[in-house]
């Protein structure tokens, strides 16, 4: 987002065009959104915005960066607070615009498709990729939409993580009862995209207090979390809503410990169908490269590879030939920290062949999960699995 406004002000001048400018916006504004564009008060209110915009954009073009409660020209800010200009920059906030490059020679049809922009309710314009890919489908000119991350506004908006989070973890291991608030909901989709912080996150969950609960709670709180994200997102184009939640989810598996990676396996098996299907769709999304990580550090972290690093490993990756491939990968990352001589999971990849297989093989027999139970793929051919969205 734009830093906070200077304390710069403009000139009288200038100051006096913005608010005659935003005025002619904020009354055509209104007339677009009531009347067919050949609409004798639109074709007026249209003309006093070309009028007051060519005053504004005396050098032939300009840029006017958004804030949420006034507009900054060339690192300026009005010099006295004008409720059109406070209006205007409002409208234009809420709907992510974060900086706006006018260019003089706008004519009447530019100005009413731009306009009809701010019209149309934020929700409606991120649901078709955000106000600037529907400027640009627009196919006018003159104008150039910068676009504010809503990632990072929200990521503002939550402000500390600590204390959200722990609420956040206390909701998702009640089973997700009820909804969560407007700052948990801020929270929550503020590490869209960003699986270092979802990591984070999942690093705070495995840590949570459960007294002598099984680690099957935590891997369902997991999974009721991906729910809720994806409900809450079930309105937006599946690119940027259920298809970045579940990459999201999916990324900072290597985060978890073995023990958590098992109890997230074992919910695509859950009685659960909507769990079961959500952990399944979260399995498969899975990476390799995210594989080879989640077992460096498991590796690194425990100054070993553990039986339960076997099972899990195998959960996710039961061909021979690919385990070795990832182990390989996964020990270069591990730093040269050298496992130690006893180690049945390094040894057994290192012999190869039947005796891999049995030794990491065994990790099916104990946890009772085959490959098929992914999403009913067989072994080596993981489709992506699909989540069901809202209607």
């Amino acid at each position: 987002m734009a830093p906070p406004p200077a304390v710069t002000p403009m000139s009288p001048e200038q100051s006096a065009a913005l608010a005659e400018f935003a005025r002619a916006c904020r009354t055509a504004a209104r007339s677009v959104s009531l009347y067919p564009a050949t609409h004798p008060s639109i074709q007026a209110s249209l003309a006093r915005v070309i009028t007051s915009g060519n005053r504004l954009v005396a050098a032939g073009d300009l840029m006017m960066t958004v804030h949420p409660d006034t507009l900054v020209i060339d690192g300026r800010t009005p010099e006295k607070p004008d409720g059109a200009v406070v209006e205007l920059a409002q409208i234009m906030h809420d709907r992510l615009v974060g900086a706006l490059r006018l260019e003089a020679g706008a004519d009447v049809h530019d100005w009413h498709a731009l306009l009809l922009l701010f019209t149309r309710p934020p929700e409606e314009l991120m649901a078709e990729g955000g106000i600037s890919k529907v400027w640009a489908a627009s196919g006018r000119g003159h104008f150039d939409i910068r676009e504010i991350d809503y990632a990072e506004v929200l990521r503002e908006r939550a402000g500390g993580d600590g204390t959200q989070w722990d609420a956040i973890i206390a909701y998702c291991l009640q089973g997700g009862s009820g909804a969560l608030d407007e700052h948990g909901l801020q929270s929550v989709l503020s590490m869209l995209g960003d699986s270092t912080r979802f990591g984070e996150f999942l690093e705070r969950l495995q840590g949570a207090d459960t007294g002598d609960g099984p680690i099957s709670a935590k891997a369902a709180a997991l999974i009721t979390l991906v729910q809720r994200m994806l409900e809450t997102t079930s309105q937006w184009p599946k690119a940027q809503g259920e298809d970045v939640v579940l990459q999201t989810a999916a990324d900072a598996v290597s985060k978890l410990t073995p023990e958590m990676l098992l109890g997230l396996v074992r919910q695509t098996q859950s009685e659960d169908k909507d769990h079961a299907q959500v952990a399944t769709a979260v399995v498969n999304h899975i990476k390799d490269d995210t594989i080879a990580s989640f077992v460096a550090n498991s590796v690194v972290n425990a100054h070993g590879a553990s039986e339960r690093l076997a099972q899990a490993f195998e959960a996710l990756v039961p061909e021979i030939e690919r385990k070795e491939r990832l182990l390989s990968v996964a020990r270069r990352r591990s730093r040269g920290d050298a496992p130690r001589p006893g180690n049945q999971l390094w040894r057994a990849v290192a012999v190869g062949g039947a005796d891999a297989d049995v030794v990491l093989g065994r990790a099916v027999r104990v946890t009772g999960i085959r490959p098929r139970a992914l999403g009913g793929a067989a072994p080596g051919d993981r489709r992506r699995t699909g989540v069901r969205r809202s209607a």
